[in-house]
């Protein structure tokens, strides 16, 4: 027979894990790991009777807990990212590693959350943006945790982490950190980069909408600074997107993107690498005294 503390538990953990939106195929195989494994269950206990009320209130927004509840929540899920990191790092058991990964994923993922909500409340920007690379680094590191295991979720967080990034870039620019600015850029072009990745088995429309941002994301650096790595990136990614997409007009239509400027950009990144060998070509000639270029060097 159930107790009524079990029941207590029971039902803590089920409103706990409806909070932080763990998928029903995963909440029972969370939970009973969690009520079962002796190395995380008392530890566990007390964190899911603390964490309960703060998650739930967090993400119903209710007023009376923005000030009271918030900190405390982001304290406590890097406290659970601590701990079950040191339970996986100790385990050899293949189901209990995808369990405590997909829960590493998922206190990350809460961690960024409440960072969110305190970088909005925050008037300094200093402050601010220390929350906001909170957001963006535990958004993130969900997004690779739970990637090679569950691509949907993956694809769910790296576009969190692309929110943070964005917010991050917007802060710097108002404060003309250019610094942060041209960080906020790179990262918003590597969570893009990944976020391709992740929905490419899942959503060809999504992975190509990525890769469109990606290359960019790259240009633009590029455009910036004129370094030639930005080039080659920008390269990659519309190489990628042109040759999904040619011949496929109900494909191009479905991306809603500029094609015309996308070309215009992709001939720019390619004229660069045709120049830049070029000059090395002709470097070369003259060091073996050979003056007459012959056509194939001609545009």
């Amino acid at each position: 027979m159930t107790t009524v503390k079990e029941a207590t538990l029971e039902r803590r953990l089920e409103e706990t894990y409806l909070a932080a939106q763990i998928p029903e195929d995963l909440k029972n195989e969370v939970l009973d790991y969690i009520k079962n494994n002796p190395s995380v269950a008392n530890k566990g206990r007390a964190y899911i009777k603390r964490i309960t009320k703060a998650i739930s209130k967090i993400l119903s927004h209710e007023p009376d807990c923005l000030d009271g509840h918030i900190d405390t929540a982001f304290r406590y899920n890097i406290e659970g990212i601590k701990k079950v990191k040191e339970e996986r790092s100790n385990n050899t058991d293949e189901h209990k590693n995808y369990v405590l990964t997909v829960l590493e994923s998922h206190f990350n993922a809460h961690a960024g959350f409440a960072a969110k909500i305190q970088a909005g409340k925050e008037k300094s920007y200093e402050t601010a943006h220390a929350y906001v690379a909170d957001w963006y680094s535990h958004k993130k590191a969900a997004a690779e945790l739970i990637e090679k295991i569950r691509s949907e979720e993956a694809e769910m967080f790296y576009l969190d982490a692309y929110e943070a990034a964005k917010k991050g870039e917007a802060l710097a620019k108002i404060n003309h950190d250019s610094d942060a600015e041209k960080f906020w850029l790179e990262e918003k072009y590597d969570v893009m980069k990944k976020a391709a990745v992740a929905a490419s088995g899942i959503n060809l429309i999504s992975s190509l909408r990525y890769e469109y941002r990606a290359g960019t994301f790259a240009f633009v650096m590029f455009a910036k600074n004129h370094n030639k790595a930005y080039a080659e990136r920008a390269k990659m990614h519309y190489t990628r997107l042109f040759d999904t997409i040619r011949g496929n007009d109900e494909l191009r239509k479905k991306l809603s993107i500029d094609l015309t400027e996308t070309i215009k950009r992709f001939d720019i990144v390619r004229r660069t690498f045709r120049d830049r060998q070029k000059k090395k070509l002709n470097r070369y000639l003259k060091g073996v005294h050979i003056t007459k270029k012959s056509n194939a060097f001609r545009r």
